[in-house]
């Protein structure tokens, strides 16, 4: 896990160098705090005192991740992901080490702390962003996809509360490898029954054929319509009426057009 970058060091962090310590949320399997390290990541060599100068006071997130006697070794598997790739990766949020909570023997990640989640950025923007701006935001994500994937990992757990905005950066990152490992590593996410597809009688299925001329000739024909939400949360009304009539419609062809401007700037 060698670096040449100073801050990008992993570190054994003294629990008692971080301080204001305050409880934020739980979800999964772990808890979340804010908190300030006191020293800081490492800056750069000095080569008189032979030791690392400091950034100084950083505010952090602590992520809890399980006890060593603990049979469930999870905690240790998200540890090596996270530290691993964000030490080689710029577009994942940066894991400074590890440390110890010494009241409860839990070992806990100390994590840079970002300003917003995907979803709050957009409630908050998505009447100011433009075409280029949300192309942008895609952009970052995939490269931030594909930095995992060249690390031959799969994220497993990709949502808008997992994809956290830098204001001082002013771009995305990735974050939470809870569910991370290798590509070649079965899925141990609970949730993924949620979302398997009970339709496996593949023999019901009619043969495959290529579509004739005429069914060609009548998709290409035919005027399709694109709908570009106003409101985000739209996302969240359970009524499909409402949800349609709050929707602009832009004809595809206009929108082809207007892509094609954006992504050529």
């Amino acid at each position: 896990m060698g670096t040449r970058i100073p801050f990008k060091v992993i570190e054994w962090i003294p629990y008692n160098r971080i301080k204001n310590i305050k409880f934020l949320t739980k979800g999964g399997y772990s808890e979340i705090y804010t908190a300030v390290w006191i020293d800081g990541s490492c800056d750069k060599w000095d080569s008189k005192k032979q030791q690392f100068k400091r950034f100084g006071r950083v505010n952090v997130i602590l992520k809890t991740l399980g006890n060593v006697e603990s049979k469930n070794q999870r905690w240790f598997e998200e540890a090596k992901s996270h530290l691993t790739i964000s030490n080689k990766r710029p577009s994942i949020v940066q894991c400074y080490g590890l440390t110890r909570n010494t009241s409860n023997g839990n070992y806990m990640l100390v994590i840079r702390k970002m300003d917003m989640d995907l979803r709050k950025y957009l409630q908050q923007n998505h009447n100011q962003l433009t075409w280029k701006e949300r192309i942008q935001i895609t952009y970052e994500i995939i490269f931030a996809l594909n930095d995992i994937h060249i690390e031959n990992a799969i994220h497993r757990d990709l949502h808008s509360k997992n994809i956290l905005h830098s204001h001082y950066v002013q771009r995305f990152y990735i974050s939470d490898f809870g569910f991370c490992g290798p590509a070649n590593r079965p899925s141990k996410n609970t949730n993924s029954t949620l979302y398997t597809s009970k339709l496996h009688q593949f023999e019901t299925l009619p043969e495959p054929r290529n579509a004739t001329e005429e069914e060609l000739e009548a998709f290409h024909s035919t005027p399709y319509d694109f709908e570009i939400p106003d409101n985000i949360e739209d996302f969240n009304k359970s009524s499909i009426n409402t949800f349609k009539n709050s929707f602009n419609v832009f004809n595809i062809e206009k929108l082809q057009s207007m892509m094609s401007k954006l992504t050529k700037k």
